[in-house]
């Protein structure tokens, strides 16, 4: 893994209006109740960390991807909360092209990935968890056409929505969206 470009917390306080940039974050990303993010075009590493965006945040970026090391613990984990608005969408070329989340498989299996609380999401890629949970509840929507979920196990509560993939990032990568059956 690469040295961290970011060892602290990286903390977005309310009124902030901040844009990150791409490389190994190691202290995680939190924007408090109220910031706002753009993150640039690229891959952002969460090495052994997490990213929580609370409510009535404003999260956007383009062409991004986050893959989540396997030095993560339990806290490190997506958590999406409480009215937040997050627009984010996966590279369309490359190697994480379709690929907005991505936790390697070593990774603890005691993580629980959190979308909750009436956020308004438009995630377009897909969110690879494949030994960890996923849980949406609390009428949270995930916009159709958008969001492609793989995770060890998923909840959906409370008025939860999805969509399907038709028009998304997620079908230009050919090797994510071959059919294939597993056990």
């Amino acid at each position: 893994m690469d040295a961290c470009d970011y060892v602290n917390k990286i903390t977005v306080n309310k009124d902030d209006n901040v844009e990150l940039l791409p490389g190994v974050y190691c202290g995680g990303i939190n924007v408090v109740a109220g910031g706002k993010v753009t993150f640039a075009t690229g891959n952002f590493i969460l090495n052994g960390a997490g990213l929580n965006i609370a409510g009535k945040s404003t999260v956007t970026g383009s062409g991004v991807s986050f893959y989540m090391t396997a030095a993560a613990k339990v806290a490190d984990n997506i958590s999406i909360q409480s009215g937040a608005k997050v627009t984010l969408s996966a590279p369309t070329t490359g190697a994480q092209a379709g690929i907005l989340f991505h936790m390697d498989k070593a990774a603890n299996s005691n993580i629980t990935h959190n979308f909750s609380g009436g956020a308004t999401m438009t995630l377009d890629g897909i969110l690879y968890f494949p030994n960890q949970g996923v849980k949406f509840a609390g009428g949270s929507d995930a916009k159709a056409t958008s969001t492609m979920i793989i995770a060890d196990t998923m909840t959906v509560t409370g008025q939860s929505k999805f969509g399907d993939l038709k028009n998304s990032t997620v079908g230009s990568n050919q090797y994510l969206t071959t059919v294939s059956i597993v056990e």
